[in-house]
């Protein structure tokens, strides 16, 4: 009860005053036009008295006073050019005037107690959430009444909400009037299309404008139209066989087998290709086997063999004339030393011959040193699989 204390509902004349002049001021919205294209009233309440009945019961007692004589020095001036009524339609008028009074006090009473039953529920249910999260809290901090006051209240966004839209109705509500001023002073009234009515309204909304816009074109042209004016249509299949065969791959190994795929279709259609211009040439030569073998043999070897094979002739000849010189000599000179004689013919020998034999021998002796080497290496390393497969 403290809580509900602390809030500052009106009071029953405030409550009597505004349902003396609500349907007045409803009536007078709707001829103005005021509010008309708010989508946030809309959606937040049924209709438009229920809206104006929520902004009027956050007024104090004077804003409420100030507002109904504003709206009935209105209404008098805009109804002032009307005839004087019978005896008998002013009886009517406040009979009816009288059943509205009663039905509006008995929906502002319904309205008024399911707004208490809502906060306290909302009361209800804020207490059982704090005295859960309450029980595991050991600290209590010392907490000041504006704070508490706060925390009674709505929260922050809803507040600044209903803080806005109060303020904009005021200045719409503000607006209306003083252009009501103005135009008292005109005498001319322009006849107006209402083409450009409707432009002049869509300018202040430019999103509803386009919203509008849209659904419009979307009503006049349905779909099924636009498809008619089509000759063909494609038949989409929603699950490809392709697709459901390769639920179970990877993206990965879908890829790789994509890309395999494509290599071989493009090496079959080279050899296609190659195959169509060998059936068009009438001559095939005749190729030499000893061509693919020389071009798979080594650098080294096929230049070794083909500089052998060259200079054999020569050697030999050169050899054959060289030692009938030689032998000659001897002859002539028995006193001359053998040994010069065969290392001198060592040296004129085949050069590649013996470049290869001192490759050879060189190979030979670094085997035998990495041999000694390591077998005098007392201690020898466990190396794992993964490094003896490197």
């Amino acid at each position: 009860m403290d809580i509900f204390n602390n809030i500052n509902f009106p009071q029953l004349s405030d409550l009597i005053i505004m349902v003396q002049y609500l349907n007045e001021f409803s009536t007078y919205c709707r001829n103005l036009g005021l509010l008309a294209l708010q989508e946030s009233f809309k959606l937040q309440k049924s209709t438009l008295e229920e809206t104006l009945l929520m902004h009027l019961i956050t007024l104090n007692r004077e804003q409420l006073i100030q507002l109904s004589t504003r709206i009935v020095r209105i209404w008098n001036n805009n109804n002032g050019d009307q005839k004087q009524e019978s005896p008998l339609e002013s009886q009517q008028r406040k009979m009816s005037i009288s059943e509205i009074h009663t039905k509006s006090s008995s929906q502002l009473n319904h309205l008024y107690e399911q707004h208490i039953l809502n906060e306290e529920n909302q009361i209800v249910k804020r207490d059982q959430q704090i005295n859960h999260l309450m029980k595991e809290c050991t600290f209590k901090p010392q907490i000041t009444k504006k704070s508490q006051n706060l925390e009674l209240n709505s929260p922050a966004h809803i507040r600044l909400n209903n803080y806005a839209m109060d303020s904009k109705i005021k200045l719409q509500i503000v607006q209306e009037l003083n252009q009501k001023q103005e135009l008292k002073d005109c005498t001319f009234k322009p006849s107006i299309n209402t083409k450009s009515i409707s432009n002049n309204q869509s300018v202040e909304n430019p999103f509803d404008r386009l919203y509008q816009n849209a659904l419009t074109q979307r009503n006049r042209t349905p779909r099924n139209n636009e498809d008619s004016s089509f000759t063909y249509r494609p038949q989409l299949i929603s699950s490809p066989m392709k697709l459901q065969q390769q639920d179970g791959i990877s993206v990965e190994e879908r890829l790789y087998n994509h890309h395999f795929e494509k290599m071989n279709n493009m090496a079959l259609k080279q050899e296609e290709l190659q195959q169509i211009e060998l059936d068009q040439c009438t001559f095939t030569p005749v190729i030499n086997n000893q061509g693919n073998q020389r071009q798979n043999e080594k650098v080294f070897k096929r230049l070794y063999n083909h500089s052998s094979v060259k200079s054999v002739s020569d050697v030999k000849e050169h050899s054959i004339s060289h030692m009938n010189k030689k032998s000659e000599s001897l002859i002539k000179k028995p006193q001359s030393d053998y040994n010069s004689y065969v290392t001198q013919f060592q040296l004129e020998s085949n050069p590649f011959d013996r470049l290869y034999q001192e490759h050879q021998r060189q190979e030979k002796k670094k085997k035998s040193n990495q041999i000694q080497y390591y077998q005098s290496i007392p201690f020898k390393p466990i190396l794992s699989k993964k490094l003896s497969l490197q």
